[in-house]
């Protein structure tokens, strides 16, 4: 079992790897997607469902392991899980008494060999889950874009994710975010993917095409524009340690793929607007769909109080 589950954590070590220098190892990346995608959907061919899914999944290596296993004041670890789990089925009558869940004697020098990223443990500035549930509830009552105080866009080529920086257009907008970040370092940083819709209004309103690929049309846009909100944090992160040699806490930073729902061109009806443009004109509005936001939003993960606080 131990050899398994150092097998897993290289594995994991492997993807996050691969994913982040995809641009370099595509032949290697698209392998690994259809590989997975055949196993987990019977069809090979579906790599974008897999990265969809992919992306939006969490995971955990090795840190996060000793720190579940091992770490008394890790507020999700093994004992509070179990003892949730034991209170759980003991109510639902599944059990008739609450018995100890036995915990593995892992040997974590011997899972820790051969791995690059062993010590990289980040403290969590936020609680990823109930930050994620916020941020998707004010995503849904449209109410995300009234919630931030700070904004900076930076734009793509057509169907691309990747970010290519440039010193001159990026360097300043990034060193503001990362000298907003610490001044701010109560408020949650969310970066915003969005995709161009023009593709899908010609399937739409041009071609007449079938429900089935309109949908799959905005499944794609809607992954797109997830991978530009992470290209674009990775991006973040890299120059502050990189060039500015500085630590930024990465809880700190959310990602949100509205794809085709949320365009700079309008929404009608709950569908991107056709807009009174032709042409090259109404190429270049569209265009400017192509891009990622980084706002910065006050929602606390915790705050200093006083006593007269809690008069209420």
């Amino acid at each position: 079992m131990q050899n398994f589950v150092h097998s897993s954590f290289l594995a994991n070590e492997g993807v996050g790897e691969l994913r982040k220098n995809k641009n370099t190892q595509k032949a290697a990346y698209n392998k690994w997607l259809s590989k997975s995608a055949e196993q987990l959907f019977g069809d090979a061919n579906l790599r974008e469902d897999m990265e969809g899914l992919f992306s939006e999944a969490n995971h955990t290596g090795f840190a996060e392991n000793v720190s579940f296993f091992t770490n008394d004041r890790d507020a999700r670890n093994f004992k509070v899980l179990s003892g949730e789990i034991n209170d759980a089925l003991f109510e639902m009558k599944l059990i008739k008494a609450k018995n100890p869940i036995a915990k593995a004697d892992w040997n974590w020098s011997e899972l820790r060999k051969g791995l690059k990223y062993a010590d990289q443990v980040v403290v969590p500035k936020f609680n990823k889950k109930q930050i994620a549930k916020v941020v998707t509830e004010m995503q849904m009552k449209g109410t995300l874009d009234g919630e931030q105080f700070l904004t900076e866009q930076v734009y793509f080529e057509v169907g691309s994710s990747t970010f290519v920086f440039n010193p001159k257009f990026h360097g300043a907008v990034f060193d503001k975010i990362i000298d907003e970040a610490n001044a701010y370092s109560g408020s949650l940083i969310i970066i915003e993917g969005h995709s161009d819709p023009a593709h899908y209004l010609i399937n739409k309103y041009k071609k007449k095409s079938p429900l089935k690929t309109l949908k799959r049309i905005r499944q794609k846009a809607r992954d797109l524009s997830r991978q530009r909100a992470e290209e674009v944090r990775s991006a973040i992160i890299t120059y502050a340690t990189d060039v500015r040699n500085v630590d930024v806490n990465e809880t700190q930073f959310e990602v949100v793929g509205y794809g085709i729902d949320n365009p700079v061109t309008g929404v009608c009806n709950g569908e991107p607007c056709k807009i009174n443009k032709k042409g090259r004109e109404a190429k270049e509005a569209y265009g400017k769909n192509r891009r990622a936001k980084i706002g910065f939003t006050r929602i606390e993960a915790e705050v200093e109080t006083s006593d007269s606080d809690f008069d209420f």
